[in-house]
């Protein structure tokens, strides 16, 4: 049990980090060319799916 939730920590803690890349990456994009309707549904999409990853892994994490 105990090893499977730190994997499941684990896994959301790495897929947090990635989208959080991809969104400090489009951001960067953004200041310099602007960011298209589509470009932005995608950024929102991300940061409703950390949102959703930041409350699943409060979840596992409490005690």
């Amino acid at each position: 049990m105990f090893s499977e939730t730190a994997e499941k920590i684990r896994c959301v803690g790495e897929e947090i980090i990635r989208l959080s890349d991809r969104q400090n990456e489009m951001l960067k994009l953004a200041r310099v060319g602007g960011m298209s309707k589509a470009e932005a549904d995608e950024y929102d999409a991300r940061h409703s799916q950390i949102m959703k990853l930041v409350k699943e892994l409060a979840s596992l994490t409490q005690p």
